[in-house]
């Protein structure tokens, strides 16, 4: 009998695999990071951010999963009605001000001095 794999599964693999290839395709971005990465970064702080385009692809305040950073964009692999979905959009529209500062000074002192 052949195995299946669970739609929500399936949903979570996909924003995986879609997170590694774009995070592949950049000469300039952080590594995957998870919140065992950043362990002294608040849980609240791993929420999406409230901005219009986090609205449109409904992940506004969901919970960030995973996610990676070019010096301007953040990509974020996050959880979705039992699933896991996929967006991307600048770090500030993405990722909560704790943590976008948190990646620019740590990956990208050079892009606006941490702040």
């Amino acid at each position: 009998m052949a195995e299946y794999i669970r739609e929500d599964k399936a949903r979570c693999i996909d924003a995986g695999i879609r997170l590694l290839r774009d995070n592949l395709s950049f000469k300039t971005a952080t590594p995957i990071l998870y919140k065992d990465n950043l362990r002294d970064i608040s849980p609240a702080d791993f929420k999406v951010q409230s901005s219009e385009v986090a609205m449109f692809t409904k992940a506004a305040g969901k919970d960030i999963v995973a996610f990676f950073a070019s010096p301007g964009i953040a990509f974020v692999a996050f959880v979705d009605d039992g699933g896991c979905n996929y967006a991307y959009g600048t770090l500030n529209e993405m990722l909560s001000p704790n943590l976008a500062k948190r990646v620019r000074s740590a990956y990208f002192p050079e892009y606006g001095k941490g702040e």
